[in-house]
């Protein structure tokens, strides 16, 4: 494949421990300067594409400044999710006080680690891990970077391939974003890497000392080694009237699904609780068209909302804030 090579910056623009992101061509890179040596990598983190450059760069380690993926300038590699690819790393050449880059065209700016095939014969164990978002199916992709070549199994009780749950009440809510575009992997990739998926599956009882997962079904599967990543449960109201249908919480697929068929026939929402995800619902629920009213202790920190509201009243104990028609 061939590849363009481009100056980009001269020795004097970076000291040793600064980094900037350049262009060569149309692909965005990081630069960087490390013990006299320049690197090039992806300037784009590989999780949401998140700005490297104006993160943190400590050592030959750079942290996004969205939500702290780590990789390794040196050669792109992952270090620490929730990034589940490694960045592409470019040939890096210095003649005399310049710096050149070298990028492969049509070069993808992030590919999966390496990763061990399963090995059946050389090891026969069975790691188990039960839940089936993002913190296990990162679990599941380290065991084969790391080198483990018996069974990975994935245990869930949704229906879906694992994905990333904070995109439900921001793509997914908002109408965004298609149920094909929200898993981490696609099929193919769990069968490359003998990850075995099992869906539609409660465990109801796990026996430690006999290394045995217990379905709701009756039936059992051995273990030996289990990861519990179930993650939270949201919390209900324990009020009158919490159990009615139009009452909705948000945790799943099947969640966000109940709250748009239910957002479809209604013209006005509450949504209580003004965390992240509070207010990234309440902002999807707008932009649906619905009149919008956040409840929430007072003296809190309204995250995730940049807008003014438009109606602020305050009672013993709690806020009630209406968002505007525009936010």
């Amino acid at each position: 494949m061939s590849a363009k090579e481009v100056h980009v910056a001269n020795t004097s623009d970076l000291r040793d421990g600064e980094m900037k992101a350049v262009s060569v061509g149309k692909t965005r890179v990081l630069l960087t300067r490390v013990d006299g040596r320049f690197h090039a990598v992806s300037a784009k983190c590989s999780h949401y594409g998140g700005p490297l450059a104006s993160g943190v760069l400590c050592g030959t380690r750079v942290m996004c400044p969205w939500h702290h993926a780590v990789f390794d300038v040196t050669n792109g590699d992952l270090v620490e999710p929730p990034a589940l690819d490694a960045l592409a790393c470019y040939d890096v050449r210095v003649e005399g006080e310049q710096v050149l880059v070298s990028v492969p065209e049509e070069a993808e700016e992030h590919h999966a680690p390496s990763m061990v095939q399963s090995d059946q014969a050389a090891d026969s164990r069975q790691f188990v891990i039960i839940g089936g978002g993002a913190a296990g199916y990162a679990a599941a992709q380290t065991l084969r970077e790391e080198g483990f070549r018996g069974n990975v199994v994935m245990i869930t009780r949704e229906n879906r391939a694992p994905y990333d749950r904070p995109n439900l009440s921001k793509d997914y809510l908002h109408g965004h974003a298609d149920p094909e575009w929200m898993p981490l992997r696609a099929d193919d990739f769990f069968n490359e890497h003998a990850i075995k998926l099992i869906c539609n599956r409660e465990v109801a009882r796990v026996d430690a000392a006999a290394k045995t997962i217990a379905f709701a079904s009756g039936e059992t599967m051995d273990y030996d080694s289990l990861l519990v990543a179930t993650g939270g449960a949201p919390v209900r109201l324990n009020l009158p009237g919490s159990e009615l249908k139009n009452v909705c919480v948000l945790r799943s697929f099947a969640d966000a699904d109940a709250i748009i068929e239910t957002a479809e026939r209604s013209q006005r929402a509450v949504v209580v609780g003004a965390s992240f995800i509070g207010m990234e619902t309440a902002f999807s629920l707008r932009r649906r068209g619905l009149e919008v009213t956040v409840v929430a202790p007072s003296g809190i920190w309204i995250g995730g909302c940049s807008c003014m509201p438009s109606e602020l009243t305050t009672v013993p104990s709690w806020v009630w804030l209406k968002l505007p028609s525009r936010v």
